[in-house]
């Protein structure tokens, strides 16, 4: 994240950016991506889908080298099953766009 900073970047890509860190950090984190994505694209790969509403605003879903779904967060929220336990919508959402028996 520093270099990418430093050095203006138009493009940053992020693996589980936000795995491991607790959360005062992740709040940081969430700043940061909200201050750089005014001057750069920002791509995250993560499986932690409590962050997704707050940081990002687009979701890609694939598998096995697929584009399985492509839309906004509120568009892939609304995959959700309506039985889908509070908080887990994230879970419900992408469980039934892989076709994935209940949600969660």
């Amino acid at each position: 994240m520093a270099q990418t900073l430093v050095h203006a970047s138009r493009l940053v890509l992020l693996d589980e950016p936000t795995a491991g860190l607790d959360p005062a950090q992740r709040g940081v984190f969430r700043r940061v991506v909200e201050e750089l994505s005014e001057t750069a694209d920002v791509i995250a790969s993560t499986h932690q889908t409590e962050d997704l509403s707050e940081v990002y605003d687009h979701v890609v879903v694939l598998a096995e080298g697929t584009v399985r779904f492509s839309g906004t967060v509120r568009e892939f929220r609304a995959q959700a099953p309506p039985d889908t336990a509070p908080g887990r919508w994230a879970e419900g959402a992408y469980a039934a766009v892989l076709g994935g028996g209940e949600a969660w």
